[in-house]
């Protein structure tokens, strides 16, 4: 720790050392319990939790195989999922032995630095999204809306936005959803909506009360930064307007696929809302969730990479 305090700075090394013994106490507590109930297969979401690495590696320590579900994206821009360069066995017993991905872009990606020596790659899906409320065909032409996903940001509104809403027609339903980390958003909705003059035109809606794939089934169209929730409204063939210029380093299949634009001002959203409009696409047919997580099984069990 002393070359990293001297290299780093003494914060980063105490930071650093308070997450390895948190890492090893955890691997303790996973040790026990992996080894108590032996479970022929354990399911963790972001990984690259210091408790979720843990897991991982006592489940390795076990011959258990472990997956990580796809939680949101997982492209070049992404630390965790990004890339890794060793070829070494052994780095790779933190990590879990497989990846449940919702794409094949997501797949493809994970693929391109696993290798052989790493995880296996399993492209099944979202099964949250191909639930029967989920289905955007289902859904009345009347309970249609623009669908705007904020984030955990200190600006979640973009200044040109209220701009854009007065210049839309003035029976388009707006609905301005809450990320699951800052409710508290909800309220700085209301007030901005309220300055702008825009309360009956804008309503907020709380991801407590109304699950994300029913949400977006009522969207025509999904406005977000740079959300994880385009990957969600592409599965759903739903288009996407990006609002930020990371989103373009992040999505850039969905941007060569036309499920993504970018809007950097009024004009351009206003220009992204008319021609998405004419964007058609659906769910992609899968086998049922059993056989996918049967073929899970054979993955982790090495007959298929």
């Amino acid at each position: 720790m002393r070359s990293i305090a001297d290299t780093l700075g003494d914060a980063v090394a105490d930071h650093l050392a308070k997450a390895v013994h948190s890492y090893r106490m955890h691997l303790r507590t996973y040790r026990k319990l992996i080894n108590s109930l032996r479970p022929e297969h354990t399911f963790v979401t972001c990984w690259y939790s210091i408790e979720n690495m843990a897991v991982a590696q006592a489940c390795h320590e076990h011959g258990i195989p472990c997956t990580d579900l796809q939680h949101g994206v997982q492209g070049q821009a992404h630390l965790a999922y990004g890339h890794w360069v060793t070829e070494k066995v052994q780095a790779w017993t933190c990590m879990p032995s497989s990846f449940w991905c919702w794409d094949d872009a997501s797949a493809q990606h994970i693929r391109s630095w696993a290798g052989t020596a790493g995880p296996k790659v399993f492209e099944g899906g979202s099964p949250w999204f191909e639930a029967k409320h989920g289905n955007v065909d289902t859904v009345d032409v009347q309970d249609r809306c623009i669908l705007f996903t904020m984030q955990p940001v200190d600006r979640p509104i973009p200044d040109h936005l209220a701009e854009a809403i007065r210049h839309t027609d003035q029976q388009e339903k707006w609905v301005f959803r809450c990320h699951p980390s800052t409710e508290r958003h909800a309220e700085i909705v209301r007030s901005w909506a309220a300055r702008e003059h825009l309360s009956d035109r804008v309503c907020v809606e709380m991801p407590a009360t109304v699950p994300l794939s029913r949400s977006l089934a009522r969207a025509r169209i999904h406005i977000t930064l740079y959300s994880s929730v385009i990957l969600e409204a592409a599965m759903m063939g739903i288009p996407s307007i990006a609002l930020d210029p990371y989103a373009q380093s992040i999505y850039p299949e969905l941007v060569d696929q036309g499920l993504v634009v970018q809007a950097h001002s009024v004009s351009e959203l206003l220009k992204g809302l008319e021609l998405e409009r004419q964007v058609q696409g659906g769910n992609t047919e899968r086998p049922d969730l059993g056989k996918r997580l049967s073929r899970l099984l054979e993955v982790d069990n090495g007959r298929e990479k």
